[in-house]
């Protein structure tokens, strides 16, 4: 367990990262090794189809590009890669100092060593004790500070309730912000830190996040969140310029108009960058795409900047974790930071978070353990241990500041409903101003056709998957033609853009773009083609109006992981209005979380059937309320930060979710448990009413009555069928689930 790391005396600690990083170095370092099966020559560059060799489960991905290839026969040589097309099995490769080798030759390619920086800086002994002591003192008991910024008046900061509790994180030497999907975790933050800036201008802020994106976004929220305060502020405004981007790799387009955030004088450069990756060519067009990434490249070596002048001069300083770690010494050699923040910090192992940590006298931890998480390539267990595990295995509600957002603004209520009982304990609800929001509830109406009327849609699959030797991986035939007729069937009436299909298999990512460019083909359109197909890892920010999910190997014993759960979070919590989810019986079966996800949308369909029967044509009646069984609020524990008084009396959402009188609170007689009792028996089927029958309690002349006319139901059963609903649709959250908060 990561509370181990506690136990460790400074000798022991260098002594287990040394080793940790040694073994992931090594794996990582391994190269992968693909034969070539096809060659040609476009010009100076040679186009490969080729397949992985080496390294099970490794396959071709964007990822590679720049990097570099190697081979020993016929003739030594070396290339760069220009660009690699997974779904093609395809490389291209540039500045090969020999023609590389035919069909049935070898190829290796060398993964850049991004550990070595991370191991030397484990080997400085002098900073293996501020580590230590950092780990025994701040994260182990954190102190508070009473003069630390106060809480902002609510009026001049746009957030929400949930929202607002972040800024309490600000005393707090170690604090932790959960932000589940959907809730504004980089907006908070956003304000969080231009909050801090204005009311302490002499403090020194350190922005870290684990990729190049999510440092561009979260430093973007920081300048957005400075000039919405600049109108009542006028500081503001000059330290939106005391914000910088360290690093060269930044998403160029995010920065027009807000050129002050990087450190070149040059702002015509940015522009010429931001016009030049809205022109990126085809990677196909071999000769363009070559132009247009030494252009690319020679524009960003003209960005570089040094730590030392940038840091001197800014209040705040954004850049990756990776660019942390190789810059450590320089950073160092500054002085401690008032605040260090990690963004995304659920994905950041414990190898690179308590190696940078001591650089900031506050430590705040964003991110959210229930998405994506540390992947460690090597199965040692020292490697698991700090690679795998992030801070939030270390967080402590006892010791630590933490605040949970509760609130979403992304999904529709059903989806929100689902993502919320099999991941967040049911706390995670739809924001209140969403539903003052009558653009965000007219996006989330659907267009109705056939097959889709409602916001969750299980779809059955006949067949379980196979390995398929031409995909390289497991694939699922029956599903992904499934898949491609719904989007044939959706197309004409909701934009391609507004579609997204999510898969954890390369595989399958490829078998179902290869059947959209059939489709598209045939078919004459090529609206087809603009469907975004994507692997669950690559989807981590995305979000879209209709999201199709197809675990494809649901019985797999790496897809039935603790770890894997955080996966299937990422692919649900990606839809706003409309979530399918293609389930086989394997899936349902051998996968405990499918099959409990497959039960609760199962219960949310019954119950929008109901509705829709139920529902008169004049308006109808509101009970979808009524027809969901309530979860008492947590009890808040002692520790817990600003606890909310718990009220004795039933408040007014309470005896309107859960009414004692249906008449009054429906106008129907009976309409909320009967809306049940329907899904409980289409739930157990007609083979099965035994079953029902004992779960109620009754006898089968009075279930039989009930069914056939709902209202003759006394009220006074609806509080037992309400029981029998919740323990068959809404078990309590599996054991892989985290405490929250």
């Amino acid at each position: 367990m990561p509370e181990q790391i506690f136990e460790w005396g400074t000798e022991e600690l260098q002594a287990q990262m040394l080793a940790a990083t040694g073994a992931e170095l090594e794996r990582c370092s391994k190269p992968l090794v693909l034969r070539v099966e096809e060659r040609r020559r476009e010009g100076a560059f040679w186009v490969l189809k080729v397949s992985a060799q080496s390294r099970r489960g490794e396959v071709l991905d964007e990822s590679l590009e720049a990097g570099k290839v190697w081979w020993p026969e016929p003739v030594k040589g070396s290339a760069d890669i220009l660009s690699v097309l997974p779904e093609e099995n395809q490389i291209t490769l540039r500045y090969c100092v020999a023609p590389p080798p035919d069909a049935g030759g070898h190829l290796l390619i060398y993964p850049a060593r991004y550990l070595e920086k991370v191991q030397d800086a484990w080997k400085d002994m002098a900073w293996v004790r501020e580590v230590h002591a950092w780990i025994q003192g701040p994260l182990r008991n954190p102190a508070t500070d009473p003069n630390a910024v106060p809480r902002p008046v609510a009026p001049k900061v746009p957030l929400r309730p949930s929202q607002a509790l972040s800024f309490d994180l600000l005393a707090r030497e170690v604090s932790f912000l959960w932000g589940p999907p959907g809730t504004g975790k980089t907006h908070t933050l956003g304000y969080l830190l231009a909050h801090l800036l204005l009311r302490k201008p002499k403090a020194k802020v350190l922005l870290l996040s684990t990729t190049n994106s999510a440092v561009d976004q979260a430093l973007v929220a920081v300048d957005k969140a400075l000039q919405v305060m600049s109108a009542t502020e006028g500081r503001c405004e000059s330290l939106r310029g005391k914000c910088q981007r360290l690093g060269s790799r930044f998403v160029a387009s995010q920065y027009e108009g807000r050129e002050h955030l990087l450190p070149a004088l040059n702002k015509y450069l940015i522009r010429e960058l931001a016009e030049l990756e809205a022109k990126k060519p085809d990677p196909e067009d071999i000769q363009a795409f070559a132009r247009w990434k030494e252009r690319d490249e020679g524009l960003r070596a003209e960005m570089k900047a040094q730590v030392l002048q940038l840091v001197a001069k800014s209040s705040l300083v954004a850049m990756t974790t990776t660019r942390a770690a190789f810059g450590l010494k320089d950073l160092c050699e500054c002085p401690q930071f008032d605040y260090l923040v990690f963004d995304e910090s659920s994905q950041v192992g414990l190898a690179h978070a308590l190696l940078l940590a001591p650089l900031g006298r506050r430590v705040l931890f964003a991110g959210d353990p229930q998405q994506l998480r540390p992947v460690a390539q090597s199965e040692d267990d020292e490697v698991d241990l700090l690679f795998a595990h992030s801070m939030f295995d270390l967080l402590d509600r006892e010791v630590h500041g933490t605040c949970f957002l509760e609130e979403q603004s992304r999904m529709a209520e059903p989806i929100c409903r689902v993502v919320s009982d099999l991941f967040y304990q049911g706390r995670l609800k739809v924001a209140e101003d969403c539903h003052a929001n009558l653009e965000w509830r007219r996006f989330r109406r659907m267009p109705t056709t056939p097959t889709f009327r409602r916001h969750l849609h299980l779809e059955p699959v006949a067949e379980e998957w196979k390995w398929s030797q031409a995909y390289g991986g497991p694939i699922r035939y029956p599903s992904a033609t499934q898949i491609v007729d719904r989007i044939a069937e959706l197309l004409p009436h909701l934009p391609a853009k507004d579609m997204l299909v999510l898969t954890p298999f390369r595989a399958q990512r490829a078998l179902l773009r290869s059947l959209l460019r059939r489709l598209a083909e045939e078919q004459g359109q090529p609206e087809f083609k603009k469907v975004r197909v994507s692997t669950v890892h690559r989807a981590q920010g995305m979000e879209c109006h209709t999201v199709f999910f197809d675990p494809v190997s649901g019985d797999s014993e790496w897809l039935k992981s603790p770890a894997m759960a955080c996966l299937i979070n990422v692919a649900l919590s990606r839809a706003q209005a409309r979530l399918v989810v293609h389930l086989s019986p394997g899936d349902r079966k051998h996968n405990p979380l499918l099959g409990r996800l497959a039960s609760i949308m199962k219960a949310a369909q019954s119950i929008e059937e109901v509705q829709e029967r139920t529902t008169a044509p004049t308006g109808g009646i509101r009970i979808q309320k009524a027809l969901l069984p309530v979860r008492p609020p947590p009890k808040p524990e002692a520790a817990d930060q600003n606890p909310e008084p718990v009220s004795q009396a039933p408040s007014e959402e309470e005896n309107r979710v859960a009414p004692k009188d249906p008449v009054a609170a429906t106008g129907q007689v009976g309409v909320p448990a009967g809306g049940l009792l329907v899904a409980l028996a289409q739930h157990y089927g007609p083979d099965q009413t035994h079953l029902l029958r004992r779960a109620l309690g009754v006898s089968y002349q009075e279930m039989r009555a009930w069914l056939a006319d709902p209202a003759t139901i006394p009220p006074s059963e609806l509080p037992r069928i309400q029981t029998a609903f919740t323990t068959v649709f809404l078990p309590s959250p599996t054991t892989t689930n985290r405490s929250l908060p």
